[in-house]
């Protein structure tokens, strides 16, 4: 059985049958839809600059931007950048611009660039668009080895407060 098949109903495809039934919705007096309301679609394009490749804000930039209900793309560009487009409701940009300002852990956006268009609504939903897969992945190893590091240090300087703290409660 071909997907062909399961899609189709007596001739007709399923777009066929949407397609009938919201022509038929559209002219019930009782179910007419609400007129589409006025929206504020703007596009922001955006240059972050800081630490800001090789620490996470790309996947910081798409949980913001999902959950502003934005669409749009996140790329690192050359050589130490990222470029954010982002599309949506002038309000909802303007909380995505202020929560991009990110200093937590290794990401520090220190300057945003803001350029302002008018949508075009090419965008379905907010994705990153990476690199060659060899470079991306080793970007991840590279902030794996730094967090690695990182949490070493963090044991290390646990252990050396625990063993004072030890020595002052057994000595003291």
């Amino acid at each position: 059985m071909s997907w062909l098949i399961i899609f189709e109903r007596g001739g007709e495809s399923v777009a066929k049958i949407k397609k009938r039934r919201a022509k038929a919705f559209d002219h019930h007096p009782h179910m007419q839809r609400a007129p589409k309301k006025e929206t504020n679609m703007q596009r922001a394009e955006i240059i972050a600059k800081g630490n800001v490749q090789k620490v996470g804000f790309r996947d910081t930039v798409q949980r913001i931007a999902r959950d502003l209900g934005l669409s749009g793309t996140v790329k690192n560009q050359e050589p130490y950048d990222v470029a954010i487009v982002a599309e949506g409701e002038k309000d909802a940009l303007d909380k995505f611009i202020t929560e991009l300002k990110v200093e937590r852990r290794a990401i520090k956006v220190q300057v945003l660039e803001v350029h302002w268009r008018e949508a075009t609504g090419e965008f379905p939903y907010f994705k990153i668009l990476r690199g060659d897969w060899q470079e991306e992945l080793g970007e991840r190893f590279d902030v794996a080895v730094v967090l690695l590091h990182r949490s070493i240090e963090i044991g290390e300087e646990n252990l050396a407060i625990g063993k004072k703290r030890f020595f002052a409660v057994s000595c003291g």
